[in-house]
C-alpha cells in the first residue's frame, strides 16, 4: 500500500501516527518529512525519495535565482560574482547590454575614486571639466581590450562603438556626462555592495589599486563565503555566516567582525 505523504509535522509520514515529544528524524535533504523512528524514515524512503527529489531541483533553482547578483539594475546576474572577479569570468556570461553597463560604471566608480582618493584630474573627463568623458572612458576601454580574457569573447570593434554610443545617451543611468556614487549605484542596482564588485573589476582594468590598496584579499576573503551559498535560500546582500554567533548579524557586520 502506497504511504500517504502528509504535510502537517504532528504525524508521521511513514505510520501516521503522532509524534513524540523528543525531536523526531528528519530526512536530511528536504528536512519536511518527519518521521518517530529511524524506522520509519526507511519504510518510507522510496515513497519519499522521488517527491523530495523533485523539490530539492525546484528549491535549488529558487535559490539561485534569489541568489543573482545584483537583484535589479540588469537584464540578469550572476551567482558568485566574486569568484567570477577571480577568474576573469565577471563579464563571460551576461547579455550585451549588461556588459556594456558594467563597463560604464566601472568606468565611473573608478574615475570617481581617482578623483576624490588620489587628486588626479584629466580633462578627459567631467571632473577635470569636459562636457563628456567618453575621451576617458575610451582609454578606459583600450586597457580593458589589451588585459587578454578580462572582455568576452564576442567584443569586437562594432561591439564597443556600441557601448560607447550607450554612453552617449542621455535619460537614462550609464549617460557619462553624469556623475555617479557609490550611493546612486545602490539605488540603481539593489545592492549596497555592488560597487565592490565594481571597484575591483576597474582593479582589474586598469592594473593598479586606488591608492595602492589592493582589493584582491578582499576579494578572496568573499569569494570564500560564496562556497556552498546556493544552499542558503536568501538575497546575497544579506548572507550571514555560516556560525552560531553571527546569524543574526548583517553580512557588513560580520564580515567587520572577522577581521578583529
Amino acid at each position: 500500500m502506497m504511504n500517504i505523504c502528509y504535510t502537517s509535522r504532528n504525524v508521521c509520514y511513514a505510520c501516521r501516527e503522532p509524534l513524540p515529544e523528543y525531536v523526531p528524524t528528519k530526512c536530511r535533504d528536504c528536512l519536511e518529512a518527519v518521521y518517530c523512528t529511524f524506522n520509519c524514515l526507511l519504510d518510507d524512503w522510496d515513497e519519499h525519495r522521488e517527491m523530495c527529489s523533485k523539490r530539492a531541483k525546484e528549491m535549488g533553482k529558487l535559490n539561485e535565482k534569489m541568489l543573482l547578483s545584483p537583484p535589479r539594475g540588469l537584464v540578469w546576474g550572476i551567482a558568485r560574482p566574486f569568484t567570477h572577479l577571480g577568474t576573469r569570468t565577471w563579464l563571460s556570461s551576461r547579455c550585451m547590454d549588461d556588459v556594456y553597463g558594467l563597463l560604464i560604471d566601472s568606468y565611473r566608480l573608478r574615475s570617481r575614486d581617482e578623483y576624490f582618493l588620489e587628486g588626479k584630474m584629466t580633462t578627459d573627463n567631467i571632473y577635470g571639466g569636459a562636457g563628456s568623458s567618453l575621451v576617458d572612458f575610451q582609454k578606459f576601454l583600450d586597457a580593458a581590450e589589451i588585459h587578454g580574457g578580462v572582455l568576452p569573447m564576442w567584443w569586437n570593434a562594432y561591439r564597443r562603438e556600441e557601448c560607447e554610443t550607450l554612453g552617449l545617451t542621455p535619460m537614462q543611468h550609464f549617460y557619462l556626462s553624469e556623475l555617479i556614487s557609490p550611493t546612486v549605484l545602490a539605488e540603481f542596482y539593489g545592492d549596497q555592495y555592488f560597487a565592490t564588485q565594481l571597484r575591483m573589476f576597474g582593479e582589474i582594468v586598469k592594473g593598479r589599486a586606488i591608492r595602492n590598496l589592493s582589493r584582491e584579499p578582499e576579494r578572496v576573503l568573499l569569494s570564500g563565503f560564496e562556497v556552498g551559498i546556493q544552499d542558503q535560500p536568501m538575497p546575497w546582500s544579506f548572507i550571514r555566516i555560516d556560525c552560531p554567533r553571527y546569524r543574526n548579524q548583517s553580512f557588513d557586520e560580520a564580515y567587520n567582525d572577522s577581521w578583529n
